[in-house]
């Protein structure tokens, strides 16, 4: 992955991070003020019907006031009489009070038979006995209690709630004793409902306690912290409960209303803006910075990358970097300049060396076979000529100086042959492996009691033909040279190895200890004798130097006594190396 994509990702990611703790926090502190804020509205709201509630029992108990001090009124409660009824007591009357019922009760507590008149419907209607009763316990409780402002309240009766509102009758200048009580009734039907509602400008229901809309907390939450109300979130809207008691205190219902979430809505929306505006901001900034690094930082990145591989792939170290600026990657650039001038000038040590190498070998070559080819056609002379006369003894050490003779000469093209792998440039090119193989074991021969097994459908690789025949030569003629077996067995083969192929060459010779496993690939070392014909400790070097200038590697799986493994590695160049 390039540094401008982890550059990118990091600032997304960065983003991304940012962006979510923001809406986090917003949601724990902004968003919260907006649900504080509903919840303010809705205990506002709360508030507002429970004074619209006591200004319609002010207003009914304002009327029974503005009765009860009246002199017609005070002198029907001491001596009832039709005449004061059939003027008062009419349909007007209950239509301009808004009242269903209009009792009177004389100073004992005994109600004076009342009137009802449901204006909606246009008809009278009888007093209910469950009212007549309540109206009478409040009559009696009240009779002779001296100052009584009067009272008023809701009662529950089967037939429904009913709003009263009762005071003393006196006489039109306020004095007393008082005659008796008037209570002024109103049913807490739809018609009233729907004035609450149109007053408080949202829509308002009555239940009963027992509903299943009713929260079951309502009550405990009364009781416990005397708060009235409590609401529900009921889809997109929010359900506000008042608690209604009766004149005595007792509980007895509960008013409903419906309140739309605009607060909540607004802040959702609030919140929703305040994201994408975030986020757009975010993206913005991001680009910005992405830009300016990309500017300042990335594209020069980018351009001594692609000046250091071009410097790479040339092998011109007398290139240099461009540098600009006066920053670090300036000093950066300088630096890679002058560690491509060290580099230079240590190559062309480096080159000087291996000519004095490469001079080295060709005069080892030169100035030392010339007196061994002598050495090697005195002793043959001496041999001929004398082979009469020499014991037992002479012949066998005219013998081993030629075999002498003949391994010095094996070590010097040992290290002719060292020293010349990797100073031709590799030719790469797609090899057959199958033909590669069965070229180099015609050419070795093994022999009858040999059997060389060859996987079948060994891959086509690219490397260099010659050098890697020479790995497979080196391997196969190393496991004929020192199975000690009657029959030999050789197997080769190959399996794709991940980045590679890996090519194994087993033989069921006697093992190498693992302590030799490392040993056998330095130069000169051979675990064999030393006056064994070929065995100069030469050939696993070159095979070792060969697999690693590959990009490979090369090890060895063996115990002793149980045959011996090498392994080789090459790895793929080109997509059509691949296994499919």
């Amino acid at each position: 992955m390039t540094l401008r994509k982890k550059t990118v990702l990091i600032l997304c990611f960065s983003a991304i991070l940012i962006v979510s703790l923001i809406i986090v926090a917003s949601r724990g502190i902004l968003f919260q003020r907006y649900m504080d804020l509903e919840k303010e509205n809705l205990s506002l709201n709360s508030r507002r019907i429970e004074s619209i509630l006591m200004a319609q029992q002010d207003r009914y108990a304002s009327y029974a006031r503005d009765w009860a001090v009246w002199d017609s009124a005070y002198e029907y409660v001491t001596a009832p009489n039709r005449n004061f009824e059939n003027e008062n007591l009419v349909p007007d009357t209950f239509e301009s009070l808004g009242i269903h019922f209009l009792v009177f009760a004389d100073a004992k507590g005994n109600l004076i038979p009342g009137s009802g008149y449901d204006f909606q419907k246009k008809s009278e209607i009888p007093l209910p006995d469950s009212l007549s009763k309540v109206l009478g316990r409040i009559a009696a409780a009240v009779n002779g209690r001296r100052g009584d402002p009067g009272r008023e309240g809701i009662f529950s009766l089967p037939e429904g709630l009913f709003l009263v509102a009762t005071h003393p009758v006196l006489r039109s200048d306020g004095s007393g004793p008082a005659a008796g009580s008037i209570f002024m009734v109103r049913r807490v039907d739809e018609a009233f409902l729907a004035r609450i509602s149109s007053q408080a400008g949202i829509p308002v229901s009555l239940l009963p306690l027992n509903s299943s809309e009713v929260p079951a907390r309502l009550l405990i939450e009364a009781e416990e912290t005397g708060r009235r109300g409590d609401y529900r979130i009921e889809g997109d809207q929010i359900a506000g409960f008042l608690l209604l008691k009766d004149m005595n205190g007792i509980p007895i219902g509960a008013m409903k209303f419906l309140l739309p979430r605009q607060i909540y809505d607004q802040g959702r929306r609030t919140l929703t803006i305040f994201v994408a505006l975030f986020v757009f901001f975010s993206v913005g900034i991001i680009a910005i910075v992405l830009f300016l690094l990309d500017k300042v930082v990335l594209s020069r990145l980018s351009r001594l990358s692609a000046e250091v591989q071009a410097i790479s792939a040339s092998e011109d170290l007398g290139r240099r970097v461009t540098v600009d600026g006066r920053d670090e990657l300036a000093t950066l650039e300088n630096k890679v300049n002058l560690f491509l001038s060290a580099l230079q000038k240590s190559t062309g040590k480096l080159k000087a060396a291996n000519q004095e190498l490469q001079d080295f070998a060709y005069v080892v070559s030169h100035d030392l076979k010339a007196p061994l080819r002598g050495i090697s056609t005195l002793a043959g002379w001496i041999s001929t000529d004398n082979r009469e006369s020499l014991d037992e003894e002479g012949k066998e050490k005219l013998e081993l100086l030629l075999v002498r003779v003949r391994r010095m000469n094996d070590l010097i093209d040992g290290i002719l042959k060292y020293s010349r792998v990797g100073r031709s440039r590799e030719e790469a090119i797609p090899v057959d492996c199958n033909s590669l193989v069965a070229e180099t074991v015609d050419l070795l021969a093994p022999g009858e009691n040999f059997t060389v097994t060859v996987q079948e459908g060994l891959p086509t690789v690219t490397a260099d033909r010659t050098k890697l025949g020479e790995v497979f030569q080196n391997l196969i003629s190393n496991a004929i040279k020192y199975i000690d077996k009657p029959h030999g067995q050789i197997r080769i083969g190959c399996d794709p190895d991940g980045k590679g192929w890996r090519f194994f060459v087993a033989d069921n010779g006697p093992g190498i200890e693992e302590k030799y496993h490392e040993k056998v690939f330095q130069i000169f070392q051979t675990l064999g004798s030393k006056d064994t014909p070929g065995s100069t400790g030469v050939g696993l070097a070159v095979v070792k130097k060969i697999v690693e200038q590959m990009g490979g590697e090369i090890w060895i799986e063996s115990c002793s006594g149980q045959g011996t493994t090498f392994f080789f590695t090459i790895p793929f160049r080109f997509a059509e190396t691949q296994p499919s």
